[in-house]
């Protein structure tokens, strides 16, 4: 969604390079949409300047897409698990990850497996109210979690 106004400046940056007619501009998709659109697209871009936590992250990587988001999204788990490329948020650098991914599809799809794998055994709702439990039995036992 675009909260803050900025996509009169997103629609002039991509005039001006001259591929307006190649971009869509959505707006936020929900529900059956948002599924469509993951299940429709090659590559889940994430080109943000600061997240707390992104669900649209989370979300694209469940997906088993190739991701690439940037450091601002605060998601590190994901290029440990070698899940996404997480690059500076710099035009060049997201280029050359995008790069990377259509230039060896089988290491994208690969990485966006990995992904998927790394978002089911860590972050569904059932895993992060385990951890919580045991944090909170951690607390009440005085132990270090």
């Amino acid at each position: 969604p675009d909260n803050i106004g900025f996509l009169p400046t997103a629609k002039d940056y991509f005039a001006n390079a001259g591929c307006l007619d190649a971009v869509t501009f959505t707006g936020m998709l929900t529900g059956s949409l948002k599924y469509a659109a993951l299940a429709a697209a090659s590559i889940y871009v994430a080109p943000s300047y600061s997240e707390g936590f992104s669900m649209s992250v989370l979300e694209g990587m469940a997906s088993g897409l190739p991701c690439v988001i940037t450091t601002g999204c605060n998601f590190p788990e994901a290029a440990k698990a070698d899940a996404a490329y997480v690059v500076d948020i710099d035009a060049e650098a997201i280029a050359n990850a995008l790069t990377q991914c259509l230039q060896f599809p089988q290491q994208a799809k690969e990485m966006g497996i990995r992904a998927r794998q790394l978002i089911f055994e860590q972050y569904t709702w059932k895993r992060i109210a385990a951890n919580l439990i045991d944090i909170y039995q951690a607390i009440l036992h005085q132990k270090p979690f």
